[in-house]
């Protein structure tokens, strides 16, 4: 049994940190991993391209793991 516990990453729209921790998580490579990601607000257009980045980033995952 791994060591480390279960993780959990909340984004929204900041893929530049997003990807940091990221990066961090897997190193660590938990067993269990939840991903949250809130929508993008709809009154901001900019918004859609930023949450597609994190969608990306969140996608990532190539470690054996529950997601």
């Amino acid at each position: 049994m791994s060591d480390i516990p279960p993780v959990a990453i909340f984004g929204f729209i900041r893929p530049h940190t997003t990807a940091q921790v990221f990066a961090r998580v897997r190193e660590a490579r938990p067993k269990r991993l939840f991903l949250c990601l809130d929508a993008p607000r709809p009154e901001r257009p900019d918004d859609l391209a930023k949450y597609q980045e994190v969608r990306a980033i969140f996608d990532q995952v190539d470690w054996p793991c529950e997601v």
